[in-house]
């Protein structure tokens, strides 16, 4: 468990997912968790990057 799951007074939200293959869940989630702060958190995905929280996200391939 991480210090968010421990943050008393927050709302939880069940969630289940696969990602990259990877089954993760049935977990209680805080609710709002950005999906950022999951993919550090519990998935263990450091390497993502927050950008400036404005406009849309585009690719550049």
């Amino acid at each position: 468990m991480t210090d968010i799951q421990h943050a008393k007074g927050v709302e939880m939200c069940p969630l289940s997912m696969t990602l990259n293959g990877q089954a993760f869940g049935p977990i209680d989630m805080p609710s709002g968790l950005p999906m950022i702060d999951f993919l550090y958190e519990y998935a263990g995905l450091t390497g993502s990057r927050l950008g400036c929280g404005q406009g849309s996200a585009t690719r550049a391939w």
